[in-house]
This record gives C-alpha cells, sequence and structure tokens, in this order.
C-alpha cells in the first residue's frame, strides 16, 4: 500500500536536496546496459528473462522491453500513441476544495509547475509505465527561498531498479539482493497495471513478446528468402574434356561463386556459365507476409485496444495529432487518470504538507480527456428530435454540444433560406450561390466574412481535378501535391480507387456521414462484412471512416481557399477566426483575429485545418472594413504577444485584456532587435497552398517549380471527374 503523506513526513521528515540518482555515485546503476543481446536472442532466451523477472531479476525485463520499443517501428509508433492520447489533452491544477486557501494554494502549485524545466518529458515518462508497468521520476528539490520548491523531474530508467523480496516494493539497484530503499519524499512512481499480480507481471509488454518475436523471426526469414531467390542460380559448364578435379575446374567453380557478389567472372574460352531465374516462390513470400501482418494486429490489439490504424501504414493522408481515433478512449482515460493521481500522491501533496502543513488542502492535477464527437451525428439527432418527435430543445444546450460560439444581438448570423425562394433567388442573395443567406446583415452585397456555406462548388470542382495514384507513388510526392492525388493504403486497384474517389465526392456533395460513406464501400466491396478479416484490395471500416472525414475535410478547406482567393484584388486581408470558447488549443487561440494578406508565407503554417480536429475558419475583409473596424496586418510583436497571452489564459476575454496589455511590452523589444518567439506550427501540415488550391479549369497552377513538375505528371493519371448528389429513391 502506498504511504500516505503524514507517514512519508513522519518516516522521512524532509526531502533529500541532493540528486540521490547521480550516475557518478549510483555504483552499478549506469546508463548503458549490455546484458540483453537482442540482435541474437532465442525464444528460449526471452522465456529465461520473463521468469527471472517473476523471480524478482525486473532489470533484465526492462532492458529487454526498452530495445523491443527501439528496433520495432510498429511497437514503438504504437507506444507513442498511447502516450499521445494523455500528452494531447490539455491539464491544470485546480484547487482540493471550495476555498480562497485551496484556490491560492493551487495558484502557487501551477506556478511552480509551468517554471519546472522539461516537465512534458518528464510526464511522457511517467507514461511510459503504460508499457513497462512502473515509471520513476526523481523530484529535485530546492529550500533556497526558505519553502519546499520542486525544481526539477528526472526520468529513471526502469532497470536501475528492483523489487523487494515481496515481489511489489520497488527498491533502488545496488550491490545487494533486494537492493536500497527508495525515499518516498524524493521519487515519483507511478504503476500501470495491465494485468493483476506481481509487479513482474503486471507490465503490458510482457502480452507482446510473442509478437515481437513472430514479427522479428518472420522479417530475418523473409529477407533470407528474398536474398535466396532474388539471385539467379549459376550453372558452370566445364568445356569437353577437362575433368571435375582439375584445376580449370575448380576455376570455374570460384568464378561461378564470385558472380554472385561482384558480378564480374574471368572464363577460360569454350567454359560457360548459366543463369537459371527462381519461379515457384510467392506462397512463401506471402506467407511470411501474412504472419507480420498477423503478429502487427495482435500487437496493436494488446496496445491500443483496437485494430484501427495509428500511422501511415494504412488509410488516406492524416496528421499524427489524430492519436484520439486510435487508442480505444477507455484506455486513454485511464491512463489519464492514473498518472494524473500518481503525480498529485507523490508530488502536489508532499509539497502542500512541506509548505503549508499536513492539514492544507493539497491541489490536484487534473488532464481534461474530452472524448471527441461525431458533430454531424449530433446535429442529425438534434434535428430528428426537433422535426420528428416535437421536442423542445434549449438553444444553449445546443451551442455547447455543436461548439458553436452563441451570437450577440448586434452579430450578423446566417439563416436557413426558404424553400420557396429556389436555387435562383438564392444565388442572388448569396455571395456562394449555395443557398445560405445573411439575416441582419449590413447593408451592402454578401461578404465572405458572413456567408458561406458547406459544400461550395469550388470543394467539389477540386475535389474532381484530383488524381487517382497508388499509396507507392503518393509517398514520393510533395505534401502540396498529395493534397492533389487520391489514394488509400492497402488497395491497389485503380477502377476500385476511382470508384471510392467518386463516392466520396457524392458523399460530400450530398451530406453523407461517415456510417453512410462505409455502407456505400462496403456494397462495392472495399470494405468487408462486419465480421470478416480485410483481404486484398479492401481496408478495416475504420479506415474507411478516416479516408471520407480527412478528403473531405481537405476538400472544404480547398473550396473556402479558392473563393477568397478570387476576391483578394478587393477582399486582401484574411482574418484567422478560432471556435471562440474554452476548448481552443493555445496556439490556435494565439492566431484568434490575426489578418494576413493571401501571399504571406503565414498561411503555408496556419491556414485551418492544420492539426487534427481544428475548428478554426478563415474570413475575408475589405481594406475599408479593416480601416473602420480599426485592424491592420499583423507583425511579429503582435503574434508573439498573442502567444504568450494564450499561454497563460483560456478564457477569450481573458486572453483579449493581456494580449492589449503586454502588446507595446513585444513592440519594444522588437524594436531593440531581441528575438521573439512565435507560436509554434505542425510541420506535418506545412506546404504550399498555391500550390495545392486551384482549379486547373479555371487555368490555375502550382506556383514552385517542383510542384509543377509533379503536377505535370500527375495530370497524366485519371482524374475523379465530376460527381452529382446522390438522388433520393
Amino acid at each position: 500500500m502506498p504511504l500516505t503523506v503524514k507517514d512519508k513526513l513522519a518516516r522521512y521528515r524532509k526531502p533529500d536536496t541532493r540528486k540521490l540518482m547521480d550516475v557518478e555515485r549510483s555504483g552499478v546503476r549506469v546508463v548503458q546496459a549490455n546484458s540483453v543481446a537482442i540482435d541474437t536472442i532465442s525464444p528460449t532466451q526471452f522465456r529465461t528473462y520473463l521468469t527471472n523477472a517473476e523471480a524478482g531479476d525486473i532489470a533484465a525485463q526492462a532492458e529487454l522491453f526498452e530495445k523491443m520499443e527501439e528496433r520495432d517501428i510498429v511497437l514503438d509508433s504504437h507506444l507513442r500513441t498511447r502516450r499521445r492520447g494523455v500528452l494531447a489533452c490539455e491539464w491544470e491544477i485546480q484547487p482540493g476544495e471550495d476555498s480562497a486557501q485551496a484556490v491560492r494554494i493551487a495558484d502557487e502549485a501551477q506556478g511552480m509547475f509551468d517554471a519546472i524545466p522539461g516537465l512534458d518529458v518528464a510526464l511522457e515518462h511517467s507514461l511510459s509505465a503504460v508499457g513497462m508497468g512502473f515509471a520513476v521520476l526523481e523530484i529535485l528539490w530546492d529550500m533556497s527561498a526558505r519553502q519546499w520548491q520542486v525544481v526539477g523531474l528526472d526520468d529513471i530508467p526502469q532497470r536501475w531498479f528492483t523489487v523487494n523480496e515481496d515481489g511489489d516494493e520497488l527498491r533502488i539497484r545496488d550491490n545487494t539482493q533486494y537492493g536500497a530503499e527508495m525515499p518516498s519524499l524524493n521519487f515519483c512512481e507511478f504503476r500501470s497495471r495491465a494485468r493483476s499480480g506481481f509487479l513482474a507481471r503486471t507490465a503490458l509488454l510482457r502480452s507482446c513478446v510473442r509478437p515481437y518475436i513472430i514479427r522479428q523471426y518472420g522479417w530475418r526469414d523473409w529477407v533470407r528468402l528474398n536474398e535466396l531467390v532474388g539471385t539467379p542460380t549459376r550453372i558452370g559448364r566445364l568445356r569437353e574434356g577437362v575433368g571435375l578435379d582439375e584445376d580449370e575446374a575448380q576455376e570455374l567453380y570460384r568464378a561461378v561463386q564470385a558472380i554472385g557478389h561482384d558480378f564480374a567472372a574471368v572464363l577460360r574460352a569454350g567454359n560457360d556459365i548459366e543463369f537459371v531465374s527462381p519461379s515457384g516462390v510467392s506462397v512463401h513470400s506471402d506467407m511470411y507476409a501474412e504472419l507480420i501482418k498477423l503478429a502487427r494486429l495482435e500487437m496493436t490489439l494488446g496496445i491500443l485496444g483496437q485494430t484501427l490504424t495509428s500511422g501511415g501504414e494504412e488509410g488516406g493522408s492524416y496528421a499524427l495529432g489524430e492519436v484520439h481515433e486510435h487508442v480505444r478512449w477507455d484506455l486513454v482515460d485511464s491512463d489519464a487518470a492514473g498518472v494524473s493521481g500518481a503525480w498529485d500522491r507523490e508530488i502536489l501533496q508532499p509539497w502542500c504538507a512541506l509548505n503549508h502543513g499536513p492539514d492544507a488542502p493539497a491541489p490536484q492535477m487534473v488532464i481534461h480527456c474530452q472524448q471527441p464527437e461525431d458533430q454531424r451525428a449530433i446535429a442529425e439527432s438534434i434535428a430528428r428530435a426537433l422535426n420528428d418527435i416535437g421536442l423542445p430543445i434549449s438553444t444553449d444546450w445546443v451551442y455547447e454540444r455543436l461548439h458553436i460560439p452563441k451570437p450577440g444581438d448586434a452579430d450578423p448570423v446566417l439563416v436557413r433560406m426558404p424553400e420557396a425562394a429556389g436555387a435562383e433567388a438564392a444565388n442572388e442573395t448569396s455571395s456562394n450561390g449555395v443557398g445560405t443567406v445573411v439575416a441582419n446583415q449590413v447593408e451592402g452585397p454578401a461578404s465572405d466574412r458572413d456567408s458561406f456555406a458547406i459544400p461550395p462548388q469550388e470543394a467539389m470542382d477540386w475535389w474532381a481535378e484530383k488524381r487517382v495514384v497508388t499509396a507507392d507513388e503518393a509517398e514520393g510526392l510533395s505534401p502540396a501535391m498529395r493534397q492533389r492525388a487520391f489514394w488509400i493504403t492497402g488497395v491497389d486497384d485503380p477502377d476500385l480507387l476511382l470508384s471510392v474517389g467518386r463516392l466520396v465526392g457524392m458523399g460530400l456533395a450530398s451530406g453523407w456521414t461517415q456510417a453512410r460513406f462505409r455502407e456505400a464501400v462496403r456494397e462495392l466491396g472495399v470494405v468487408p462484412k462486419p465480421d470478416e478479416a480485410p483481404g486484398p484490395n479492401q481496408i478495416p471500416a475504420g479506415q474507411a471512416n478516416l479516408v471520407f472525414r480527412q478528403n473531405t475535410f481537405a476538400a472544404l478547406a480547398a473550396g473556402r481557399y479558392i473563393q477568397m482567393a478570387r476576391s483578394a484584388d478587393t477582399r486582401p486581408g484574411w482574418q484567422y477566426l478560432t471556435a471562440g470558447d474554452e476548448a481552443v488549443r493555445p496556439a490556435h487561440r494565439a492566431l484568434d483575429k490575426v489578418i494576413k494578406p493571401l501571399a504571406d508565407p503565414f498561411w503555408d503554417k496556419h491556414y485551418p485545418p492544420w492539426e487534427w480536429a481544428c475548428r478554426c475558419t478563415v474570413v475575408s475583409l475589405s481594406l475599408d472594413e479593416m480601416e473602420a473596424e480599426g485592424l491592420a496586418y499583423a507583425d511579429d510583436a503582435e503574434l508573439a504577444a498573442r502567444w504568450e497571452s494564450a499561454q497563460h489564459t483560456t478564457f477569450p476575454a481573458e486572453f483579449e485584456e493581456r494580449f492589449q496589455e503586454i502588446t507595446p511590452l513585444y513592440r519594444e523589444r522588437a524594436r531593440r532587435g531581441e528575438k521573439l518567439q512565435l507560436p509554434p506550427s505542425n510541420p506535418k501540415w506545412e506546404f504550399s497552398r498555391r500550390d495545392a488550391f486551384f482549379l486547373e479549369a479555371e487555368g490555375g497552377a502550382p506556383i514552385t517549380d517542383r510542384a509543377q513538375t509533379e503536377w505535370a505528371a500527375l495530370v497524366e493519371r485519371p482524374a475523379i471527374g465530376t460527381v452529382e448528389k446522390e438522388t433520393a429513391e
């Protein structure tokens, strides 16, 4: 049982301010260990390491797990995805109770945590317990300001620990059988139990040993098979009259051997070498490939709790930030609750007791894991409840669930076009001709700021120009040209790819849900029946969701960009807008209301969506509107002030107040030539939007040399073509 704070203070009285795990003083504990030679280890030795761990030798097992993660890219990717399921969440320090004292203590703790260097690295190390079973941080204390402060959290390798004779208490490895006691005030221990039992048996990676072995041996044998069958058999033919025991026969044999490596040989006249190509080996090659695939699926299921893809192995183009789509949600929630509870128990509670007394309300670390919601499904449910049942619904609740900011009394709003008006009237009152009109609109023509609908025709036209390629061909394209291509990893049949591309277009035009798209591609044979595994040219249902969602998002972003680019001469100011609520991430909040012109490189990094689940948008402004509202293009000083404000505020009003207050300070720093910290971008989403978002039918083309070269080759591939809306039966 973990010690309570009072027990810890009674036993240790105060923390040690020295670095206890200093390598120079740690004797046998070294950073590098070579006891596990994983390249030559046999399955029997794997079993020995696991059995010895159950007997108390957990160091070798920990090192084995480290090297498994290091050598297997799939295992490493899945574990990082599992950890980032928590790291992607926002966290904060909250008061332990509703009192002024608790709020003050929580503010102190938040300030202390903000000053700890490498806090995200420490949190990620704590989450390594998911695979290893446990993780330990050394807490570095400081008392120089007459108050106990945590000034650092050092990650300690799991191989530096052993267990007591009870098989459960962690201790520091030394020259004794059960190691040295681990002072609990100086260490933060987090345990993640994949199963019950002693500490050595709780590690999730124990379940991954078998698929790891299969994958490693499968790869090794597959490579050997390819080496064997990839080189033609060489047959040397001696000239007539030469015996096999003569020197000339030996010379010919050495020449036959050497030609497999040196690709050169010298023969006497009359001698000959025949090359025989192998045949009938595809069955053996497919067997190894299938074995490796099954082991990967087993590993994926064990770590992520489901067999959706976790990277670029299968599925369309998407970013790593989509971790919550690939980790079963209850695992993310459990990991977050476990690590925050450990930090509460091992760091915040002792810190509070040392500075404010053992009975003071200790603050808590809260990790906000907000499960992603299908906004379209929610909207459809609201519409059915309202129209079919007549159920009264609170508008405040609808705004909250759909993450839409509630408009003020003077704000222009969008309203549904009455059906009687018809398409002709819609085109006269809407800037995009798709039936959306503006209520409370200021006098004058409808503007991009207030009037836009989904999907614009430009999105459909852009989608029609997409070219169908294979996954291997897409891999060699630049990020911008990948936006112009359509492919699906796992589907190589060009006719099927073209058919799926047209279904995406029909779904985009008809407002399909992901479920409707899955049904359509299942009818096409691309998605197997629910109780069947995917076969050749088939993908899992979860991958189909990704294909539909990511490609429709890309089309909508392109359509919006093309619309605004057309009117850039009269509406040159492009303004970035967030969803305006507390869920907006700091890097996005920093850009709220930023204005930049179309040609600014800013949009190559920040044109939304530029991260997973980005809800931001861009509107265009005329110079008259900018002048009337006192707006101007943002410079680096403004961006730096916004980023500093976004990191320390949550609510829009707080952000705006702080930003206005510190902007003059950043302008002065810029004047002095100081380097300013600008809002971060996502490298995986950086590409020239002008290379990617154009309409060939209107004479558009890429602007960079590489994209122009790639597009010239890409246009030779089949285009998806114009797709009509689904017709009602």
